[in-house]
C-alpha cells in the first residue's frame, strides 16, 4: 500500500506533534501527536509535482527535573542529538507541570511528508510520513515511517550521554487527528489495532468523514511496537474519486 503526499510549504506546517518517540529518558512519558489535513494531502496526490513537505513536530520529554534542563549543557546536548536525526531541531523551552512531579522539555523538530509509489521507499529521517497512490488497492494509504537503524544508533549515543537513559518506542503514545477541511465527504479506511475517537478497534473500519469533521486515531501498544520493530505503520486509507466510482 502507499502513501499520501502533501505539497507546498503550507501543507504540514499544520502538522504538529507532541513528544519524541525516539529520545526519551527512563520513565519518561512519551507522546507523539499530529494533525493531518485532507486538503493538503489531496493537493499533493493530485499534483504533478512530487515535492516533499516539511513537517514540524513538537516533542515533549516529560521527566522529573526536566524543567531545569534548558539551563544545563546536558539539555543542549539532548536537542543537538535529536536534531541530528531530523532536518533540524529547536529548543522551545522547559517548564514545571502543575500538579505533577514531572517537568517538561519541549523541542521542535522538522521532518517531512513525502510522496512515494513504493511500499518500501527509503526513509530520510528517524521518523517521517509517506503517502502515494495505489491504483490496484481499495484506497491510497498514508503511512508513518520509522528507521530502526537510526533508532539503534540514537540509542547508543543516548547511552553514552547517560547510562540511565533509555528509549522505549513501544511505550510511545501516537495520536493522529485527521481533519477534513475539504468541501466534500472523505471516505476513509481506518486500519485495525488503533483507538478511534477513544474507542478500541479490532477490525478495519470504513468511515465517511464529513466536511469540517475530525477523527482521532491513536495507535495501540501492538501497533506502536510493530512500528518500532518493522519501521512502518498504516494510519489510514483514503478512497479517491476514481476508486469510489470503481467500487460503486
Amino acid at each position: 500500500m502507499g502513501m499520501e503526499r502533501v505539497r507546498g510549504n503550507s501543507v504540514i506546517r499544520k502538522l504538529s506533534g507532541v513528544c519524541l518517540m525516539a529520545v526519551a529518558l527512563a520513565s519518561c512519558e512519551q507522546k507523539l501527536s499530529a494533525t493531518l489535513y485532507l486538503r493538503d494531502i489531496q493537493q499533493m496526490m493530485t499534483s504533478n509535482q512530487h515535492d516533499e513537505t516539511p513537517v514540524d513536530i513538537k516533542i515533549d520529554i516529560l521527566e522529573t527535573g526536566m524543567e531545569n534542563q534548558c539551563d544545563r549543557p546536558s539539555g543542549r546536548e539532548i536537542v543537538d542529538l535529536v536534531g541530528s536525526y531530523f532536518e533540524k531541531a529547536t529548543l522551545l523551552g522547559c517548564e514545571k507541570i502543575a500538579g505533577s512531579m514531572n517537568g517538561r522539555m519541549s523541542i521542535k523538530v522538522t521532518t517531512r511528508l513525502s510522496y512515494t509509489e513504493q511500499a518500501e521507499a527509503p526513509v530520510k529521517y528517524l521518523l517521517e510520513f509517506q503517502a502515494g497512490p495505489r491504483p490496484n488497492e481499495v484506497s491510497d494509504p498514508l503511512f508513518i515511517r520509522f528507521d530502526p537503524e537510526k533508532y539503534a544508533d540514537l540509542q547508543a549515543k543516548v547511552k553514552r550521554l547517560n547510562a540511565m537513559t533509555s528509549i522505549k518506542l513501544s511505550e510511545a503514545r501516537i495520536a493522529l487527528t485527521i481533519n477534513n477541511d475539504l468541501r466534500e465527504d472523505a471516505p476513509l479506511t481506518i486500519y485495525s489495532g488503533a483507538y478511534v475517537d477513544g474507542q478500541p478497534m479490532e477490525f478495519q473500519q470504513n468511515r465517511i468523514l464529513k466536511p469540517r469533521e475530525e477523527t482521532l486515531i491513536e495507535f495501540g501498544n501492538v501497533k506502536s511496537a510493530f512500528l518500532g520493530q518493522y519501521g512502518w505503520g498504516y494510519i489510514l486509507g483514503w478512497k479517491h474519486e476514481n476508486q469510489q466510482s470503481q467500487s460503486n
